[in-house]
């Protein structure tokens, strides 16, 4: 498992379920590739603890997918923050799920 995280598996299934909610993927498309680099570095973790495999193949890997997690992490949240998401609750923006769903708001 990966320990310096910022966003639990909980908040990253929040973000995947209000992306499929409101057809807005850039979001969810980055709390997928979170999910699967956390799944991936577990992997390795446990191919490590096979004293068959090759344990500098694995933690080349494995040191990889935590940059990579790093960097997905750094992202996601300058995504949620620069759209208005609510950091708390991780609620997409109003305006943002009306824009998504083609609700333009009341006419002048």
């Amino acid at each position: 498992m990966i320990n310096d995280t910022r966003f639990s598996q909980d908040e990253i299934f929040k973000l995947l379920d209000q992306a499929m909610v409101y057809m807005c993927d850039c979001p969810g498309q980055v709390a997928r590739m979170i999910s699967l680099v956390r799944e991936a570095h577990d992997y390795q973790g446990r191919c490590l603890e096979d004293r068959d495999n090759l344990a500098s193949t694995h933690e080349t890997i494995k040191r990889a997918l935590e940059q990579c997690h790093s960097l997905l992490e750094n992202c996601l949240e300058t995504v949620i923050e620069n759209e208005g998401w609510d950091r708390e609750t991780l609620e997409m923006p109003e305006a943002l799920r009306r824009r998504m769903i083609g609700d333009k708001g009341p006419q002048a």
